[in-house]
């Protein structure tokens, strides 16, 4: 239930375009996927457990958002704003190991109940290395984020 005169803020990462596969959905669970591509190439994780391995991860849209909170009918938008946050700037290794560990943050548990322990500091070791080739070659240096007002 939500109190008369409530108002929630949400900071979400979304996306810009209708698209969901456009550039603004990348995610860090693409980083994720190309890493632990690799540990399996090397050996060192079971294809049969990467295989059974799923984690569900969707950037909405602005316009996919207001749908929903439309639909659901507690809140109304009050104010939606998109902005992007610069996530690489001059010092690439260290903003790399920045997002690494923002990454590893929220999937760490979930990497180590799935594929053990043993993998984690290889597996972090490699997204990290990635987002420094990322930068490198300006493939991404921005995410976007929506942020919600909702009464």
């Amino acid at each position: 239930m939500v109190p008369d005169g409530g108002r929630v803020v949400l900071v979400l990462h979304g996306r810009l375009s209708a698209d969901p596969t456009s550039e603004d959905s990348y995610t860090p669970w693409e980083l994720f996927a190309e890493a632990i591509s690799h540990l399996v190439s090397k050996g060192l994780i079971d294809e049969e457990r990467l295989d059974s391995f799923d984690a569900s991860y969707y950037t909405p849209s602005q316009e996919e958002v207001i749908e929903m909170i439309d639909k659901e009918g507690s809140f109304a938008v009050h104010l939606m704003e998109t902005y992007a946050i610069d996530i690489g700037d001059e010092d690439i290794w260290s903003d790399a190991t920045r997002y690494a560990n923002n990454i590893r943050s929220f999937t760490e548990r979930m990497i180590s109940h799935h594929f053990g322990v043993e993998i984690l500091e290889v597996l972090y070791d490699k997204i990290t290395d990635l987002i420094i080739q990322d930068f490198a070659l300006l493939k991404q240096n921005q995410t976007r984020s929506l942020t919600l007002l909702l009464c």
